[in-house]
């Protein structure tokens, strides 16, 4: 079996309009006691040339530019390894890493077998919530973390306490080994929030090969605001990604994910009553549209896949 060092992983980090939060990954990586072999940022909105002057000589940074959509970016990204280098890590630009994270994902790496595709990261930064009635009344919940339920909801693989098996993993959190990850395309939709995509992706490579997350890889995500004007468009492209990947999926339910996507609309809803923000409000709403839209899908009079485009 293979054993992996720091320097056969590279670092893929797409990013736009973020010199602050891409200055505090980069301050993160520079300290890791197993430092990666290539640093490739591709940017597409304010140019990160003094950022990335400051970790000159400590990083090898590589810089590129590119036009908007993460997943167009990652693939740039990726485009530009080869054989040479067995590990991929692809990294959202808002985290921060614990210094001994890639160095515990590198011990997994090495200690599992070849057919391996990938390990996560464990973030510090969800808060661990109790299942409810009303998680399990609408299917969105498991007694296992990294669990796909039959609705398509993806269980939490944040706080793991030991090394899990999962069925998927974050597409901004984890590394990946790059024979395998070059096998599976990853469809590009025309969006500004690749909302998931990491699900749809990894849980492909799931199906076949095992997936890891590392109980001490630790990061840390840093919270985006959001504004409420913001909420019905993250709530409509939500919900439309959950149906989209069901969809895609024979072996998963299309009525049970209606069902979770009411369950997920209306815990909104009164949750924004009750607390009285607007945002929840929205984002229960863009919930609803979608699933009043979906007979209209169903009957190839309207596609829910345009609905994840902008």
């Amino acid at each position: 079996m293979q054993s992996y060092t720091s320097k056969d992983i590279a670092i893929v980090v797409p990013t736009k309009d973020r010199p602050q939060s891409i200055r505090e990954l980069l301050s993160s990586l520079a300290v890791q006691s197993a430092p990666p072999g290539r640093v490739i940022i591709v940017d597409s909105g304010e140019r990160l040339d003094s950022v990335i002057t400051e970790f000159s000589g400590v990083l090898p940074i590589e810089y590129h530019r590119s036009a908007p959509s993460q997943i167009r970016q990652r693939k740039l990204g990726l485009s530009l390894l080869d054989e040479s280098t067995p590990l991929v890590a692809t990294i959202d630009d808002d985290i921060v890493f614990e210094p001994n994270a890639f160095a515990e994902v590198l011990e997994v790496m090495n200690s599992y077998g070849a057919a391996l595709a990938g390990v996560g990261f464990n973030t510090r930064s969800s808060s661990e919530n109790d299942i409810s009635f009303f998680d399990r009344l609408f299917c969105m919940e498991s007694l296992h973390p990294g669990v796909i339920t039959y609705s398509g909801y993806n269980t939490s693989i944040a706080n793991v306490t030991q090394n899990i098996h999962t069925s998927w993993l974050g597409g901004g959190y984890t590394v990946w080994k790059f024979s395998i990850l070059r096998q599976y395309k990853q469809e590009e939709l025309k969006t500004s929030w690749a909302v998931g995509e990491d699900v749809r992706l990894s849980y492909q490579i799931g199906k076949k090969h095992p997936l890891i997350v590392a109980s001490k890889a630790y990061f840390r995500e840093k919270q985006v605001f959001s504004p409420s004007s913001a909420t019905f468009y993250k709530g409509l492209k939500a919900a439309a990604a959950f149906y989209y990947f069901v969809k895609r999926n024979p072996e998963l339910s299309r009525l049970l994910c209606i069902w979770m996507l009411l369950g997920r609309a209306l815990g909104s809803m009164l949750i924004g009553l009750r607390k009285r923000k607007v945002g929840y409000l929205n984002y229960g709403i863009g919930h609803f549209l979608v699933v009043a839209m979906i007979p209209g899908d169903f009957l190839k009079l309207f596609s829910i896949k345009r609905l994840l485009e902008d």
